[in-house]
């Protein structure tokens, strides 16, 4: 991925904020662009088909067959902690804070 990757995803961003009706499902085509743009052969699949009703990522990601990462997405200006407790104990990413 490139910094004109992100700049592409930013711009979407501000686009849709700027009509001000914008959901989390309204960003989403851009979040997939970005997954997807960051690593070859890499495919973002939104709201993958499960077994489960609870508990589902908003993304599956794949390289190839093989799943590599679950991606969940959320609308801009959301408080991310209330993320953590669906995350089992262990290393993991922490939401930025400015």
């Amino acid at each position: 991925m490139n910094s004109d990757h992100i700049l592409v995803y930013m711009q979407l961003l501000q686009k849709a904020l700027a009509r001000g009706d914008s959901t989390e499902h309204t960003h989403r085509p851009a979040l997939q662009t970005l997954i997807e743009a960051s690593i070859p052969n890499l495919h973002a699949t939104n709201e993958p088909k499960t077994r489960e009703r609870e508990n589902k990522p908003d993304y599956i990601v794949r390289k190839g067959s093989t799943i590599i990462g679950f991606v969940e997405a959320k609308d801009i200006g959301k408080d991310l902690n209330r993320l953590l407790k669906y995350l089992p104990p262990g290393p993991r990413l922490q939401p930025h804070r400015s």
